[in-house]
């Protein structure tokens, strides 16, 4: 028994124990090494329950890590089961793009290495790799050896079936050119042979059809080593050679050898030397590289088709010719990116116009 003496004002002044003998003290010592025990029970678990954690996160750590010793399959496996893959470098752009406040982001550039690709309006959405870009508006991923990857509705094979739009049902189709190809929709045309598109005049391989300005039939046939067909007034011919008819341009736009050509979102066109790094990299051709082949096949004209389809064929025989003629490879892109801009312009304003007709 405890014994307890206070003063007035009921403060605790000492206390008296019992005996260390006494019934009552044996009983509280009883007590007392039963708490104790629990006490250092519940230390040992603690210490065990650390000790076990510390373990595991170097057991975890010598996972992520394989040693020199450890197959690569192994070392694979064991990571792909106790850590959820990294996203992709491509995975990551999109995903950051989609899930971040656009106005708070800079503007997403692309590593070399990898393809830039573009929204219908010419801005960057992701970075891809070589040729990996999405497809949207229920379009599907072609591959074609000449004109690389783009997205398409259909995916014709590239010289063996051509691709066939039917402006009435809006239909498009693939038809073999062995069975005639896409069949004429205008009065008086017929299938060239050497040009595979229909018109009503034909020229040789050697020679470029010349076109009306103002209503774009053909009117003749003009000698390629001669010149080709003459540019129209507040142009000049860029690019030509003896085998190669070349474009016109507006005077003065016409990139001398070493130059690249660079054209800005809204057309503008200049010059800029190739040693000094060439265009900058949103006027440049690799920035727009990603959307050249599926806006050209799918939007262009028959004769814009045709016209694309020999500015590749062009670089493929300087390529197995094994002609190392940068400046021709450079003026061959110029004259495809000044074709793309010139479909891509011309859709937007079809586009304003029927948004503007929507709208009002």
């Amino acid at each position: 028994m405890s014994v307890s003496f206070k003063d007035n004002h009921d403060v605790v002044l000492y206390e008296i124990d019992d005996p260390p003998n006494s019934p009552s003290a044996a009983a509280t010592n009883k007590k007392q090494h039963r708490v104790l025990a629990s006490g250092i029970l519940l230390s040992l678990l603690i210490i065990l329950a650390i000790a076990g954690g510390v373990v595991a996160a170097t057991r975890t750590k010598n996972d992520d890590a394989p040693s020199a010793a450890t197959s690569p399959a192994a070392a694979s496996s064991t990571t792909s089961q106790s850590l959820a893959p990294l996203p992709s470098p491509r995975v990551r752009s999109i995903t950051s793009r989609l899930t971040s406040d656009p106005s708070t982001q800079p503007p997403l550039t692309c590593r070399r290495t990898e393809t830039t690709c573009l929204d219908e309006d010419g801005n960057v959405s992701s970075c891809a790799s070589d040729g990996d870009c999405p497809c949207f508006n229920n379009k599907q991923k072609c591959r074609s050896h000449r004109f690389g990857n783009y997205c398409d509705v259909v995916c014709c094979e590239s010289g063996v079936e051509e691709r066939c739009h039917d402006d009435v049902t809006n239909i498009v189709s693939c038809i073999k050119i062995s069975e005639g190809g896409c069949p004429c929709s205008k009065d008086g045309e017929v299938q060239c042979p050497s040009a595979g598109v229909c018109s009503t005049l034909c020229c040789e391989e050697d020679h470029q059809t010349c076109f009306d300005y103002d209503d774009g039939d053909p009117t003749s046939c003009a000698l390629i080593s001669s010149g080709g067909c003459p540019c129209h007034d507040g142009k000049e011919k860029c690019g030509a050679t003896i085998d190669w008819a070349g474009y016109c341009v507006p005077l003065g736009t016409c990139c001398a050898a070493g130059e690249a050509s660079c054209r800005d979102i809204h057309g503008n066109r200049s010059c800029k030397k190739v040693s000094e790094g060439g265009c900058p990299q949103k006027m440049s051709y690799e920035y727009w590289e990603a959307m050249i082949s599926g806006t050209l096949l799918t939007k262009g004209s028959p004769r814009e088709v045709k016209y694309f389809h020999d500015i590749r064929k062009r670089i493929e025989e300087l390529s197995l010719k094994n002609e190392d003629d940068e400046d021709q490879l450079v003026m061959l892109r110029g004259e495809e990116a000044e074709l793309f801009h010139t479909v891509r312009l011309r859709e937007n304003r079809k586009f304003g116009k029927e948004m503007k007709k929507f709208v009002s």
